[in-house]
């Protein structure tokens, strides 16, 4: 199946969302389940008033989706009209990719930092099964392999990085690099991130610059995409350590 808001008119702050505030929770899972990995959907600051459509599919085995509301206002002013939503049946149609954005990390970092981010990409796909995997990301470090050991490339669902869901990683001892999939990651329709993570060389000296490029994402469905427009920006090595309270370990 596949829900469509229609309407949604609910109490939400951001400050809410991250702290103990009251607001109305709306959130969608794939499948005939509450657990926190089936989560496909949750309300937004941006989505708590709205009259476009959202629309959410199953691709669980079973088609089914579930809706949970939790409702923690109190006060009478913080009342909303609520929402609306339909469910309707589809026939999933195979995962396209819409569009791709790449996002370029600037300014500085040091030798032997590990896990620097140094791009994101925004993957925008539409339809859901078969859902497209990454199989492979290659790169170009525009002549700044020395600074790099390895890159590592991983997934989430949101717009905000995590280590959870490691697709793969690759050793940089050459201008370009193939990062290969050890791990199976399906997109979702919509937005998906993926995260171009770096470890630098400890020798790597100030002044240096680490400016690494996408230049095809390829899937196990034989697809790919190679046009990814402009890809500015750059780090710069910068070896200083600042030291504050407590224990600390720095590498000279």
């Amino acid at each position: 199946v596949k829900l469509t808001f229609n309407s949604i008119d609910v109490f939400y702050t951001d400050y809410a969302a991250n702290s103990t505030g009251y607001v109305d929770y709306i959130k969608v899972y794939n499948g005939n389940s509450t657990n926190e990995s089936d989560l496909i959907w949750q309300i937004s600051q941006a989505e708590a008033s709205t009259t476009t459509p959202i629309v959410i599919k199953s691709t669980a085995a079973d088609g089914k989706l579930t809706i949970t509301h939790k409702n923690n206002i109190s006060y009478d002013t913080n009342l909303k009209n609520g929402w609306e939503a339909v469910v309707s049946e589809f026939v999933p149609q195979a995962m396209t990719v819409s569009s791709v954005a790449v996002t370029k990390e600037t300014g500085t970092v040091s030798a032997g930092t590990e896990g620097k981010q140094v791009a994101c990409l925004k993957v925008v796909t539409a339809e859901t099964e078969p859902a497209l995997t990454v199989a492979s990301i290659a790169l170009n470090t525009n002549n700044t392999n020395a600074q790099i050991k390895k890159a590592k490339l991983y997934y989430t669902k949101e717009n905000s990085f995590s280590t959870s869901n490691l697709i793969g990683e690759a050793t940089v001892d050459a201008n370009t690099v193939t990062i290969s999939k050890s791990n199976d990651i399906n997109f979702r329709e919509g937005d998906n991130y993926l995260w171009v993570v770096c470890d630098i060389n400890e020798l790597a000296q100030n002044g240096e610059k680490v400016n690494v490029t996408v230049t095809e994402l390829a899937f196990t469905n034989l697809s790919s995409v190679s046009e990814f427009g402009s890809q500015s920006g750059e780090l710069t090595i910068e070896n200083k350590a600042v030291q504050a309270c407590g224990s600390q370990t720095f590498t000279i």
